[in-house]
């Protein structure tokens, strides 16, 4: 609602200039303020190709001042830029203007917003880019010659986020009945789904925008035996659920190889089918716990801890011997 009313007011004073742009202004401004993605996104079936997205207001032809958006360059804090010693493999958040992208042979219309990106090769001033779609992680594409005044360094920005109310505890409960977050639906898509006797449609919420603590506190009365994958939806009369992945029908999540029922789970397995049900759920969203000896050569790092804006001497873990609370914080890093 306040996004909202900041766009109408801003459209308010000038009527040429298109939402697209006041979108862009405010995505800087959530950067720049509160460290922040801004994130809007384009429904499923909704045809950009014939120019922007967003339409503009019907032209006022009382209204003779054109309206200016600050460049965000011209209030960028001096701790979020990107260094001059960047390299190859180096992690930025990289600047889309909004418009088309090839995605896999395929063409996407992104909106303007700030998102992850890899360097892929550096020369002078300018580097290409692989890029992560901030709201959809199966949208990827290639910057080419991206510039300086473009790209925001990682730990200005990454990892910022605050996790929900009762999130990590959430999915440790889960874990012990056997159960996980499914991410491999983006969030905001819509789908059909069983409820009850009949199939209805709902939309996959965010993970940050669901109520763990509701879930939290209904667990013990959910008598139902499902294990394995589910997702967080918003039905169409605004009540949430966690649904299971195999009863949304359209479109289909990406199957796991976790057991279909209890009864697949033998006694004294228990600790390893939880554990089991949080890689899972990491690698659903597209991550992979590695050993840091095997990829970096080494088990003592340096680390950076996004609460204090500090890096710190740290020591890798033993995967095998990773708690399930330990395991359910992956959620904070990408």
């Amino acid at each position: 609602v306040m996004n909202l009313a900041i766009i109408r007011s801003l459209q308010s004073c000038d009527g040429t200039t298109p939402l697209s742009h006041i979108i862009e202004y405010i995505s800087d401004r959530t950067v720049v303020i509160m460290q922040d993605q801004y994130t809007a996104f384009v429904s499923d079936g909704v045809d950009c190709e014939a120019g922007d997205w967003l339409p503009r207001r019907r032209l006022n032809h009382n209204i003779d001042r054109k309206l200016v958006l600050p460049k965000l360059e011209c209030c960028l804090p001096l701790e979020a830029k990107v260094s001059s010693e960047w390299k190859v493999h180096d992690n930025v958040f990289y600047k889309h203007r909004g418009g088309l992208v090839n995605c896999f042979g395929l063409k996407r219309y992104i909106p303007p917003g700030w998102h992850f990106a890899t360097i892929l090769s550096e020369t002078d001033d300018k580097v290409d880019l692989s890029v992560d779609c901030n709201y959809d992680s199966h949208v990827k594409w290639v910057v080419r010659g991206a510039s300086r005044g473009e790209l925001i360094n990682i730990e200005f920005l990454d990892q910022t986020w605050m996790m929900p109310k009762k999130f990590e505890e959430a999915q440790v409960a889960l874990a012990k009945r056997y159960v996980y977050l499914d991410y491999s639906i983006p969030a905001n898509t819509i789908v059909t789904a069983r409820r009850g006797s009949e199939n209805s449609h709902a939309l996959v919420l965010d993970w940050r925008d669901f109520d763990w603590n509701d879930l939290l506190e209904d667990l013990e009365d959910r008598v139902d035996s499902f294990v394995g994958a589910h997702v967080p939806v918003r039905w169409l009369d605004d009540e949430e659920d966690f649904v299971p992945s195999h009863e949304i029908l359209e479109p289909r999540a990406k199957p796991g190889t976790f057991p279909k029922s209890l009864g697949a789970i033998k006694e004294g397995e228990e600790h390893f089918w939880a554990r089991t049900a949080l890689l899972e759920s990491i690698s659903s969203g597209g991550k992979v716990l590695c050993s840091a000896e095997s990829e970096r050569g080494t088990s003592t790092l340096t680390a950076f801890w996004p609460e204090e804006g500090e890096w710190y001497d740290a020591k890798s873990l033993c995967l095998d011997s990773m708690s399930l609370d330990v395991l359910a914080t992956h959620a904070r890093f990408r």
